[in-house]
């Protein structure tokens, strides 16, 4: 968590710090930055206000589409910034693998036979 970070400095700091070591495993991705046409939360000092709100996008994906070198039945990497209110925000960062489906129908399945 990275709070009392309004502009979203240390969070961005930290981000870039994780893009470069996700790069140097998995090589090269794809950076999605993005404001919204005519947005609520535009100052510099609403950069993360702006992110809570969904108004701007801060992530980075790898992926075979995007020339990355992904192993091990990895399907995609999605590291992203994601608000909760003014000051406070977070990294979150998530794998997606080539059996989630297959996976997703078993966990369905064990909870069906529970109840």
């Amino acid at each position: 968590m990275f709070r009392k970070d309004r502009f979203g400095t240390d969070v961005r700091s930290k981000f870039e710090e994780i893009v470069q070591e996700l790069e140097d495993i998995y090589g090269r991705g794809k950076r999605f930055e993005h404001l919204k046409a005519g947005p609520r939360w535009h100052e510099r000092r609403d950069w993360v206000m702006s992110i809570t709100q969904n108004e701007r996008m801060h992530r980075y994906e790898w992926s075979v589409a995007h020339g990355s070198k992904l192993k091990d039945a990895i399907k995609y990497i999605e590291l992203r910034v994601q608000g909760i209110g003014e000051d406070v925000s977070f990294i979150a960062l998530e794998y997606d693998f080539e059996n989630r489906d297959k996976c997703l129908a078993e966990k369905a399945q064990n909870l069906a036979s529970t109840l």
